[in-house]
This record gives C-alpha cells, sequence and structure tokens, in this order.
C-alpha cells in the first residue's frame, strides 16, 4: 500500500499554505475525488500537487491555465502507461516466436 501522506506534511514540504490548497480544491483541481485541506496525499497525488504550485508560483500561469496543463499531462501520463503495456506484450511475442526456432 503506498504511504499517505497528512495535509499539513504536504504542505510544509511544497512551502504553500492552506489557502491555495483550497484554490485548487474550489477549482477541482486536487487529485483524487472530493480531496482538500485535512486530507491525506499519496505521493503521486503530492508531485502533482506540486506541478501546479511551480506553474502558478514560479511561472505565473492562472487555475484555468493550470487547470488544461494537468489535463494534458495526465492523458500524458495515461498514453505512456498504455504504451507500456503494449510494448511488453510485443516484446513477449517476439520472444515467443524467436524461442521455437524451427516451429
Amino acid at each position: 500500500m503506498a504511504k499517505c501522506y497528512a495535509c499539513k506534511e504536504m504542505l510544509e514540504f511544497l512551502g504553500v499554505d492552506e489557502e491555495f490548497l483550497a484554490e485548487l480544491a474550489e477549482e477541482g483541481l486536487l487529485p483524487g475525488p472530493g480531496k482538500g485541506v485535512g486530507d491525506v496525499f499519496t505521493r503521486p497525488e503530492i508531485e502533482e500537487i506540486r506541478v501546479m504550485t511551480t506553474l502558478v508560483k514560479e511561472m505565473g500561469v492562472n487555475l484555468a491555465g493550470v487547470e488544461v496543463i494537468i489535463h494534458l499531462r495526465r492523458q500524458v501520463l495515461d498514453l505512456r502507461i498504455q504504451f507500456d503495456k503494449i510494448l511488453e506484450y510485443v516484446s513477449d511475442e517476439v520472444k515467443k516466436e524467436f524461442s521455437h526456432p524451427g516451429d
């Protein structure tokens, strides 16, 4: 089971305040259904919130822009998982084909 971190731990780690997290929650940007201040977060969720923090605080992206970027990022990550599965399948099939030469 993935380790979870308390909201306070995450806020300290990312260097953001509860208000910023509340803004993300209000916009529906927090990963996971119904997440908000006071919940616990997994490492992947914290990584996504870190990306959002960087976009807003360091790059000046507004929350609407963050929403678009995060949506595209999630799609890319999903496609990568699909690609890895396809690559594994093809690799297994090639191994099967060449493990029985002359059949």
